[in-house]
């Protein structure tokens, strides 16, 4: 009876982390979900992305200004633009989701011009969910540009799905 207790203990708190669930043989949960028009190779309009999966297609660093304040943060991910190449996907409208059904439109283009990161860590720690995570969509602004502009709208924090228009 102990043993399913802590057992139980592990899988609520996380305490052993991603090691401990494959131990298990179990999966890393999902934290992203991307659907909608996918490429037909793909035969499915939804895939689901854990940490490392996301990771794993191609790190980037940047320092930022947030909507949070004016001061600089190093914020850790992947691009937005190599994440949806990784895909496939070179073009359309992208709605960007939040745990709270917030919803940010993106032209695919403007998430390439603009370097919008996944951001997945924050100067250099996961992001948790008490830190906007443990997705959090950024688009890089210098201190000047937030100065000059209203750059609140442009991120979304606690992000939860991608959907893939054309």
């Amino acid at each position: 009876m102990l043993r399913f207790l802590v057992l139980g203990f592990v899988l609520v708190t996380g305490s052993f982390g991603t090691a401990g669930l494959a131990m298990e043989g179990l999966k890393p949960p999902a934290i992203l979900t991307v659907s909608g028009a996918l490429p037909a190779r793909m035969n499915t309009n939804l895939l689901r992305f854990d940490r490392e999966m996301l990771a794993s297609r191609g790190w980037h660093e940047f320092q930022t200004i947030t909507s949070l304040d004016t001061k600089e943060r190093r914020l850790s991910g992947v691009t937005l633009g190599a994440f949806l190449s990784s895909l496939g996907i070179d073009g359309g409208t992208l709605r960007a989701v939040s745990a709270q059904d917030d919803v940010l439109e993106i032209a695919f283009s403007d998430a390439l011009q603009q370097s919008a990161l996944l951001a997945l860590d924050l100067n250099g720690r996961p992001l948790g969910v008490q830190e906007m995570g443990p997705i959090w969509l950024v688009f890089p602004v210098t201190k000047e540009e937030a100065a000059e502009r209203n750059f609140v709208n442009q991120t979304v924090v606690q992000l939860v799905r991608i959907e893939i228009a054309r």
